[in-house]
């Protein structure tokens, strides 16, 4: 699987911050037709946990991650649940782990996942913007908020990630 480069990511991100609001409308239409199941995962992930302002930046964030996906030339067939299902596993399965994991430990085990990881640059870019954004992070209500978002969008990068393919594969 093809790594979605940082310029691709980041030059994403700046359309999607310019995106006048019609168009944004028109952006969810589209993908309602097209990705059904993904759509539904960006509703409802976090409807009842997360405040208002914290679930549309999710869904932000997530059609962001999918348009990096496509903006990248990889075809995207329309995402089962069963794929989304799996990922979440995945994920539950290394926070669990992680939660387990001794503290000295915690940091070797990451870099490990880190350098495994496929798509650095979307992980990277999540981390910034989720993390260390100053602005952003006065959104969250708390910790377990930001971390649940950050699992959350996580899930989604490994699904597509998991269902896509390039060109030149």
């Amino acid at each position: 699987m093809q790594a979605i480069s940082e310029a691709t990511i980041y030059t994403i991100w700046q359309e999607m911050n310019d995106l006048d609001p019609d168009s944004a409308i028109q952006m969810v239409e589209d993908l309602v037709e097209n990705q059904p199941i993904l759509v539904n995962y960006l509703i409802q992930t976090g409807q009842d946990f997360l405040s208002a302002e914290e679930q549309e930046f999710f869904m932000f964030l997530g059609l962001s991650i999918f348009l990096a996906f496509e903006k990248s030339g990889a075809r995207i067939p329309e995402i089962p649940h069963s794929a989304i299902e799996s990922a979440e596993k995945r994920n539950a399965s290394m926070v669990k782990y992680l939660s387990e994991e001794p503290e000295s430990d915690i940091l070797n085990t990451v870099l490990n996942i880190w350098k495994g990881y496929n798509q650095r640059g979307l992980l990277r870019f999540l981390i910034e913007t989720i993390v260390d954004d100053e602005e952003n992070n006065e959104m969250f209500e708390d910790d377990e908020h930001r971390a649940f978002v950050f699992i959350g969008l996580k899930t989604l990068i490994d699904c597509l990630d998991d269902v896509s393919s390039f060109p030149s594969e």
